[in-house]
């Protein structure tokens, strides 16, 4: 088994260093996204956790060389950015309105009997609507700062450093990362009520499988693609006022 130096990396580096941590992680129900600043210490000690459990996990899933998976740190800013919109953009974009109109249709036909269906159907439209402003914003502000700053270019848009717009985009994760907790616990993470229609459990099984994608998604940007982006702003300013002296 490969000896993983893991005891001061924070969750967020844990997964950036290798993907396959992100499954161990979230089985322990550790969050590596909007959480992935934390150490895995500290992780463990919010969820009562016997760290040496999640190590040997961890150390398993290092030897695990199984499957393809992109090695996301290597790519660069602009690559990166482009595969977010690519991929998981596109797969808000996709299934948004399908759990939208399940969320409805089952709060509809089984609120009365489930009252929480509609706090559920609630925070899906909020969520619906934070990313899809969100994602916008990325597209067409902060995405193509970044492009100019990995092309070697400094930025000439409204604000002074990419630090800016990434606290900004960074605050909405924490928003939407919320709102997906909000409805695990609203749903039983996501367990259908004894003789739940198939309308309900298809809802779940969708928002399940959303709340995934939004991890990985808010997690590329968080830990991988943000700091590369001020990385690069760093190096590039200093380059430009050492070559001023």
């Amino acid at each position: 088994m490969k000896n993983v130096s893991i005891n001061l990396e924070t969750v967020g580096g844990i997964v950036a260093e290798n993907i396959r941590n992100a499954e161990v992680l979230r089985a322990f129900g550790i969050d590596f996204c909007c959480g992935g600043r934390k150490t895995l210490e500290d992780a463990c000690r919010e969820k009562a956790l016997d760290i040496d459990r999640v190590r040997q996990a961890l150390a398993a899933a290092a030897d695990d060389v199984s499957g393809i998976r992109p090695d996301f740190s290597a790519f660069t800013p602009s690559f990166l950015a482009d595969y977010i919109v690519n991929v998981h953009h596109a797969y808000v974009r996709q299934h948004i309105p399908v759990i939208l109109d399940l969320a409805e249709k089952v709060a509809v036909r089984h609120g009365a009997a489930h009252p929480f269906l509609h706090e559920i159907n609630s925070k899906a439209n909020e969520l619906a609507q934070e990313l899809l402003t969100h994602m916008k914003k990325e597209e067409q502000v902060l995405f193509p700062a970044i492009k100019l700053l990995d092309s070697g270019h400094p930025l000439k848009v409204g604000f002074a450093t990419i630090s800016i717009p990434i606290e900004v985009m960074e605050s909405d994760h924490d928003l939407a990362g919320d709102l997906v907790k909000d409805i695990r616990l609203l749903s039983g993470d996501y367990t259908a009520p004894e003789g739940a229609c198939n309308s309900m459990k298809l809802l779940y099984h969708k928002l399940e499988a959303f709340e995934h994608d939004l991890h990985l998604h808010i997690h590329l940007e968080n830990n991988i693609l943000f700091p590369k982006a001020m990385q690069q702003e760093r190096a590039l300013h200093a380059g430009i006022t050492g070559s001023s002296c």
